[in-house]
């Protein structure tokens, strides 16, 4: 039976099998909102016109000489209506001025420093013609009304994966991967003999053990930062080990024995906190370390005979060199830990594959600080032939990851690793931190050993909508990075007096103009608007597309990219995709679903409290959403909205599991 709604003058039939107070949303309103957010501030956040132009400016010399600044922008009115852009064939836009401001500075001649300020000079360039949603939701160039298709791209942030090695059967490989949303992609992974790697854009790995000396860290810090260090004390033929540095809840490898050789837990047995709290009460402080597990371990410090080196720091030990220390009367020594839960030596194997990397540089370069070594060996796998000095290479290595200018990993890219690593770096910190990269290595040192969760890279929690406003300040980002780098050429060549210099003799708007006339005539995701009917016209604005710059390649994108994921429902329409080469590519977004302001799509769902389904909506993101039992919308529940049935067909995780219904 269908219920009848009244409407203004007319009665509307419902015929839906599930009840819903939701109306319909306003269908447009992520493409309205982004463009509106790309031109215009609101509620006190700074639009995203003045966050490219803030990002490129101040402009300055190498010597210092001259600062141009931003000073603003504004916008002009337009002078044609949408039909009469129409009818002349021409751009539906307004114009856009910026002021830009010129300071040119006193400086002192035998120092070379500034000494105040001697001129500023202000004026308002006009930039181009900026093309004007129309209240459709479109945009009208050249006189025809075109669409800017959102991008459904992967999300900033630090992803992990496994896949099968090539060169060995039967062998995973982990990597880690950081990616900004400007600036190197950084890479890490392990080779097929568990070496721990470290890998700029793609380019030559180097172990990772350079990449932390480059960031000026000593070898003893790197071992401490990574692995559980352990005193081995030698007494009465026998090597103890400190009770507490044993791993609490996890099954022994060894017979657990006190110092007198009484066995207090046999191997194989858990060691759970109840039998800790019970030994140290006991007063355990000690406990027998088995010599077969202590051969082979490595050395944490070095072990030293007066002021003599005896065995350097990580020197692996067997037979001959305990002998060596007991000979000599040494009775404690510090070894690494690797075998404690989820560590492994894959840190300890990086370092002798830098040995070897920087013998050979050492040589060559002759400097013997080893941290210089490490950034210079960076700098010439990003720029091999390039010359390079120890300052340079330790700037480029700082520029990579460390500069604001050079490097964004954007809001949603921090929240993501805050998230996934458990950090707490507040959100304004959009370029990598040490602490950042640090953890990165020991959560996939995790993975590795069976302790952390792989991602996956098609969840909704890693990709996120990319609106028009976002795709056209990146296209705009790029323009003006072509204008910085001409503006400090012709600075740098510029001789003589600069005092009859004005702003619009550098600022050269050439590079903006066909950076965005580019983006909106040929760009991938700017499309003729599909007027078959106003329902087909509706669809088309709220397509995603997995394609254009930055996304996907049609051409070399396997199945699991195409595929409807557990994370689309209620979020993307797992119908609607063209068929051909483009399948799966192109989505659409579904009728309820929403998008917040990080670009994560979230969808409705009903809260259930004991069985009982509540009348309140609550909006979820993919992430969000792992966190809770999914039942399907359309799970039989009484008038009253109690759900009828014991066992529910639920998802947990993307996992289909049977539950019951107070769950």
């Amino acid at each position: 039976m269908s219920k009848k709604i009244p409407l203004k003058n007319r009665l509307r039939a419902d015929f839906t099998k599930t009840p819903t107070d939701l109306e319909v949303p306003n269908l447009l309103l992520l493409q309205r909102d982004s463009y509106d957010s790309f031109l215009y501030s609101k509620d006190g956040k700074e639009s995203g016109i003045e966050k490219v132009f803030k990002s490129i400016f101040p402009i300055q010399d190498e010597h210092n000489r001259i600062t141009l600044e931003y000073a603003g922008c504004e916008f002009g009115k337009s002078k044609y209506t949408v039909r009469e852009a129409m009818e002349r064939g021409i751009t539906y836009s307004i114009p856009l001025k910026i002021k830009v401001r010129l300071i040119l500075w006193e400086k002192d001649t035998k120092s070379g420093e500034k000494n105040g300020i001697k001129d500023i000079k202000e004026q308002s360039i006009f930039i181009r013609e900026i093309p004007l949603m129309t209240e459709r939701t479109s945009f009208i160039i050249n006189g025809v009304e075109r669409v800017v298709v959102n991008q459904l791209h992967r999300s900033p942030g630090v992803i992990f994966k496994e896949e099968e090695s090539s060169t060995s059967s039967n062998k995973l490989i982990y990597t880690g991967q950081i990616i900004p949303d400007r600036g190197s992609w950084l890479y890490f992974e392990y080779d097929s003999k568990d070496v721990l790697y470290a890998r700029i854009n793609k380019r030559r790995k180097v172990p990772v053990t350079i990449l932390f000396r480059a960031m000026d860290y000593q070898k003893q810090d790197i071992i401490k930062m990574f692995y559980p260090l352990v005193k081995v004390r030698y007494e009465n033929d026998k090597y103890l080990i400190p009770f507490a540095s044993l791993d609490a809840n996890q099954r022994m490898e060894f017979d657990l024995k006190d110092p007198q050789g009484k066995v207090i837990l046999l191997a194989g047995k858990k060691l759970t906190s109840r039998k800790i709290k019970e030994l140290k009460e006991n007063h355990l402080e000690w406990v027998e370390y088995p010599i077969d597990i202590l051969l082979n371990r490595h050395l944490a410090e070095p072990v030293m005979v007066g002021e003599e080196v005896l065995l350097d720091m990580l020197a692996q030990l067997d037979k001959n060199k305990l002998e060596k220390i007991h000979d000599l009367g040494v009775q404690e020594f510090v070894i690494i830990n690797d075998l404690a839960l989820g560590h492994d030596a894959s840190i300890i194997h990086s370092f002798t594959a830098d040995y070897e990397s920087l013998k050979l540089l050492k040589q060559t370069e002759k400097i013997d600080d080893e941290n210089a070594l490490a950034a210079i060996r960076i700098h010439k796998v990003m720029k091999p032939g390039d010359p390079v000095t120890t300052e340079v290479a330790k700037q480029f290595v700082k520029k990579l990851f460390f500069d604001p200018e050079r490097y964004d990993l954007t809001m949603v890219g921090r929240m993501k690793m805050n998230h996934k690593l458990g950090l707490h770096v507040p959100d304004y910190i959009t370029t990598l931190t040490h602490e950042d990269i640090i953890t990165t290595v020991k959560y996939l040192m995790k993975i590795k050993n069976n302790q952390g969760k792989i991602d996956d890279r098609d969840h909704l929690g890693n990709r996120r909508i990319r609106a028009v406003g976002e795709l056209l300040a990146n296209e705009l980002h790029s323009g003006l990075v072509k204008m910085q780098k001409t503006i400090k050429d012709k600075l740098t060549t510029m001789s003589g007096a600069f005092d009859s210099l004005m702003p619009h003799d550098l600022v050269n708007s050439k590079m903006i103009t066909s950076t965005i006339m580019e983006f909106f005539m040929g760009g991938q995701l700017s499309q003729f608007m599909d007027q078959t009917n106003p329902l087909s016209e509706v669809t088309h604005k709220r397509r995603l597309s997995a394609l254009g710059e930055g996304g996907l390649v049609k051409d070399r994108v396997g199945f699991e990219a195409r595929d409807v994921h557990p994370t689309h429902y209620g979020r993307i329409c797992p119908i609607e995709t063209p068929e051909g080469q483009n399948i799966g590519l192109i989505n659409t977004l579904s009728t309820f679903t929403r998008v917040n302001d990080l670009g994560f799509i979230e969808a409705p769902y009903k809260k259930v409290v004991d069985g009982k389904v509540m009348g309140e909506t609550i909006y979820l993101t993919a992430i969000q959403e792992d966190s809770h039992v999914i039942a399907p919308a359309s799970t039989p529940i009484d008038e009253e909205g109690n759900i009828l049935g014991d066992l529910i067909e639920t998802r947990v995780e993307g996992e289909i599991v049977l539950n019951e219904k107070v769950k």
